[in-house]
């Protein structure tokens, strides 16, 4: 199907690098400076980034397969979760190849070219860019309201290091350690009517892999449709440690309930 020519002309100037720029300037505060209090600040600010970023993946993605500018540009919030979980997520809703969105989406734009036996391996990119991109997705529709959190009212706060653990009631069992994070940030978030106090640890690290490769994907997807000539280079991410970079997997979340209102 041809490419509208309002779609190609919008993305000759659309600039991706800044989000690059952005969540390097947390990278490296979150690196450098010393004490949890420093880092907190750092470490709300490039979550709340990487949940802006999720949507605009998502946005755009939908604007470039689908061919529809307008329609997927000033789609709401509400829309948004529903069509990223019915799209990305929903490995029912199939294409006439038969694939799945997210399948179709990483072989004919991530990794658009002909010559697919031309990137090295391959396979295990495929892994790797399909399970962050699941778990991406799913801490978007998971936290969203983090992000509403932070922009309306600032209804945030943002702890450093922390571990999480879990007891039995009853007798004497140990407890069990569940995971150690680095982050935690608490927000205020509101649901039918009821305040809920919303706890969420996490390590930076894992949000700035998912960061990266997202703009990855996203920077890819770009270079395909602008393809001229049929003249296609394609940068992509690949994990030369595969232990150390899954190191800082995980996250932990928690709601309690403050108030009716």
């Amino acid at each position: 199907m041809p490419v509208k020519k309002d779609i190609i002309e919008y993305y000759k100037e659309v600039d991706f690098s800044i989000w690059e720029k952005s969540v390097n300037v947390c990278f490296d505060k979150l690196n450098k400076l010393k004490t949890d209090k420093a880092k907190t600040p750092w470490a709300l600010k490039m979550y709340t980034n990487y949940l802006q970023l999720i949507e605009i993946f998502c946005i755009n993605v939908w604007i470039i397969s689908e061919g529809e500018l307008y329609k997927n540009l000033f789609i709401g919030n509400a829309d948004l979760r529903k069509k990223t979980e019915d799209t990305f997520l929903n490995k029912k809703t199939r294409n006439a190849q038969g694939m799945d969105f997210l399948t179709y989406f990483l072989e004919s734009w991530v990794f658009g070219i002909q010559e697919k036996n031309a990137i090295n391996n391959l396979d295990q990119k495929r892994r790797t860019y399909e399970s962050l991109l699941r778990e991406a997705l799913e801490d978007y529709l998971k936290d969203y309201d983090l992000l509403n959190a932070y922009k309306h009212g600032f209804r945030t706060k943002s702890r450093g290091a922390n571990s999480v653990s879990i007891k039995r009631e009853g007798g004497d069992n140990p407890p069990f350690l569940i995971g150690n994070y680095n982050t935690k940030i608490i927000y205020l978030s509101k649901k039918n009517k009821a305040v809920y106090e919303c706890s969420l640890a996490f390590n930076w690290e894992r949000v700035s892999q998912k960061y990266f490769f997202l703009l990855n994907m996203l920077e890819n997807t770009q270079r395909v449709l602008l393809a001229e000539n049929g003249k296609i280079k394609l940068d992509t991410l690949y994990p030369l440690d595969n232990k150390e970079f899954n190191k800082y997997y995980g996250a932990f979340r928690v709601n309690v309930p403050l108030s009716k209102i």
